[in-house]
This record gives C-alpha cells, structure tokens and sequence, in this order.
C-alpha cells in the first residue's frame, strides 16, 4: 500500500476508537442500586427517574449509546448538538448554532436551563458534554444581545487567541457557562466528558456549563478589549461570582490520547514503528509544519511519528480551509520530488475551519501533481485557501460530521 491508503488507514482506525458507541457502553454500567461509571459507582434510590441532557458535536452520538446501553431506565432529558433532530426515546433533541451563536443558541440554552431546573431534588441526571457547547447554548446576562454576543466570538475567533482565554470572556457573559448549567437545578447527577481541549481541562471544555469556574484573570490583549462590544466590556470589568461551590463529578469518557494510542497500534499492524509525540500539540500552522518535518525526516524509515492538538492559523485572507489543512500545505513547501515522508492532518470532528473537508494529505505525489497544475503554493498559504488547494490535488480528507471531537489528530510517515 502507499504511504497515502496508510495514513488514511491509520486515521480511520483512530476515529472509530474514539466514537462514543465504542466507549460509553464500556464505561457505564447500572443495576437497581448503583450506577457505575468506569471505577465510581453512584447510588441510586428505587424508582429513582434518571435524565439524560447534553451539549455539543458529539451530544447526540453520546445519547444514542446512552439510550442503547441503558433505554427504559431514562426518564427524559434535552440535548442540543449542531444538527438537532429526532428524539432519542424520550429525550428531546434541539439545535444550536456553531461556530457563532445565533437565535436558536439562545433558545436551546433556554430550554436546558428549564428543563434542568424542573428537576427535584430526588431525580439524578447524566449530562453529556462535548466540545461546541460554547457556541450552540447561551443563555445572556443582561444588557448582553444576541448581535454582541456573535460580534464578540468573531473578534475572539480571529485573533489566535487560546481558547482558554475565549471560554473565560465568554463565561462572563454567561448564565450558563462556567457552573450555570448545574446552578440551575437541584438535583444530583454526573457528567460525562468527551475532550476537545489541550490538557483535558474541565474548566474549558464546552466552558464548563457544569463546573463552577468563573475566571478572575483574562488575559486579553488591550486591542481586543477595546475592540469588543461595550455591554461586554463592562461585565468583564466585574468581579465574577458564583452562589454554589460544589460540582458534579465529571468522567472523561473519550480523549485526544486514546485516539493517538488506537492509531499507534494500526500503524504498528502496518509494519510502522510508531511513535506519539505529543497530545499537546499547539503552536502556528507554518511553525508545526516545519517541526514535524524535521522530526519526520531524523526518523528512521518505517517510522509513524502521531501528534494530537489544535495548531493556529494567522488569517491573511478570505479563503476556504483550516488549520488543519494549512499544516499540510506548509509542510507541503518543505518537500521536493525525492522526499519519502507523508503527513495528514485532520480535525477528529470532520470539519476543519470554514470548508467542508476534515483535513488533508500531502507526500511528494502531492506536490508533482500540484506542479503539474501549476498551482503556486505560497498563493494558497497567503489567501488561506488550503481547501481549494487539496481539491485540485484530490488530497482532501473528507468525512462528514463524525459525532465526536477530541481535537485534531497528525500522521507523519517515513518509507
């Protein structure tokens, strides 16, 4: 096989590690007494009603393994995804937006808040939580629109700003983020995590509806401060507070490093010797490109060098693409016709910035059929064009929606 069908291979195997019907049902069991999530279990009362809600991309493949592994025992609940749709049994499925917030963000984030403080104090809930809930509920302080709230996430969004420093302003604009969500009700419950964020963080993930984490400390450039709406400005001038200290216990059900581990065990098959790098891979596309290249080239022959992160993208222009796709396009400058080294880079959701690809490939077959087209590479990096770039080429990973995201995952292979 060529170097192309392995990594995709490879890529494949480390996305259906990472679905949550491949995970959940092993990591949560219940019988009439307990609920058992991976080594804690939860006592549970007879006749006890049990919810399910949830928030973000992978929300609805998390309630369809929920509602297979344990069906008549859940009473209800709300989740909200990108897509909406059909109920799950009785769980009702609404649809928020992504990446900017829009009128049905409010409206879902809303109909949590309700439906979560319907709840009494004797119901247990299961809340399944991933990455874009920051985006597809809101519910807002006051003095906060809607038009100031989409205006504040695309001036966030285009300053390569960590999202750590994001999901702390948007917090604080919040009634549902950090630690509103579980504000809202009285009843106990858990929180099932799949990881979108570098280092695992709960205080960031879906910025934490369910974890009480107002920021005190925003590191925001003064620039983007004062570029931000004034009803904004204002609430981050205010001391955050919150009226409840406990949280409800989070478990991290799918992450970034099992989907490195499941593709170092395909390449291993393969004949590869593997290698993960790092699963906190960060940094400026142009940077990253030219690191694994140089760490793919050191290597040995048969070598799979993994990385598992989100790298940035300085915007230059208007174009179709993301940063997974810039990374390859930059490493793509660092080859020529003899080079025997290959990378793909592809988000785990299956989309990648603003086109309709995950990611994309590129090794020296790219690049001599780039030539031949005559394609000018330094064009696409500066129009940000990478998609229409891997179009031409055919070198597009392409996916669709996968119903999980843990991030971004990056192949590296040596003949």
């Amino acid at each position: 096989m060529s170097l192309a069908e392995d990594a995709r291979i490879i890529f494949d195997a480390s996305l259906e590690a990472i679905l949550p019907k491949t995970r959940l049902p092993d990591s949560l069991k219940i019988d009439k007494n307990s609920l058992h999530v991976k080594e804690t279990s939860y006592g549970l009362k007879p006749n006890q009603r049990i919810f399910c809600f949830g928030s973000g991309k992978a929300a609805h493949t998390m309630a369809q393994a929920l509602w297979e592994a344990l069906d008549e025992q859940i009473h209800g609940g709300l989740i909200v995804s990108p897509q909406g749709g059909d109920e799950i049994g009785p769980i009702k499925h609404l649809k928020g937006s992504h990446p900017i917030p829009d009128s049905q963000s409010l409206q879902s984030g809303q109909a949590l808040l309700e439906a979560m403080g319907a709840l009494n104090e004797d119901d247990f809930y299961i809340y399944l939580l991933s990455g874009g809930s920051s985006a597809l509920i809101e519910s807002l302080q006051d003095g906060v629109s809607l038009e100031d709230l989409q205006s504040t996430t695309r001036i966030l969004l285009s300053h390569n700003l960590p999202i750590t420093t994001i999901n702390a302003v948007r917090k604080r604009v919040s009634h549902i983020k950090g630690g509103g969500l579980a504000n809202a009700t009285l009843a106990k419950g858990v929180v099932l995590v799949v990881s979108d964020v570098i280092g695992d963080d709960l205080h960031t993930i879906g910025s934490a509806p369910l974890m009480n984490s107002k920021s005190n400390l925003l590191s925001l450039p003064s620039g983007v401060f004062n570029a931000l709406p004034q009803s904004v400005q204002n609430h981050l001038k205010e001391s955050p507070y919150n009226k409840r200290q406990s949280n409800p216990p989070h478990h991290f059900i799918v992450t970034n490093h099992m989907a490195l581990k499941s593709a170092a065990q395909k390449a291993c098959k393969l004949g590869y010797e593997p290698r993960i790098v790092t699963n906190s891979l960060e940094g400026l596309a142009e940077n990253v490109a030219a690191q694994i290249y140089t760490d793919i080239n050191l290597a040995k022959s048969r070598t799979c060098l993994l990385y598992g992160g989100e790298p940035t993208v300085e915007i230059t222009g208007n174009g179709k693409g993301g940063h997974n796709q810039h990374v390859v396009l930059n490493f793509l400058t660092h080859l020529d016709i003899d080079s025997n080294i290959a990378l793909l880079s592809a988000g785990t959701d299956g989309i990648d910035g603003n086109s309709p690809a995950a990611g994309a490939y590129a090794d020296k077959d790219v690049l001599i059929k780039s030539q031949a087209l005559g394609l000018n590479i330094d064009n696409f990096i500066l129009t940000c064009n990478a998609y229409e770039f891997f179009t031409k080429t055919k070198s597009s990973i392409i996916t669709g929606p996968t119903g999980t995201n843990v991030m971004d995952i990056l192949i590296a292979l040596k003949e």
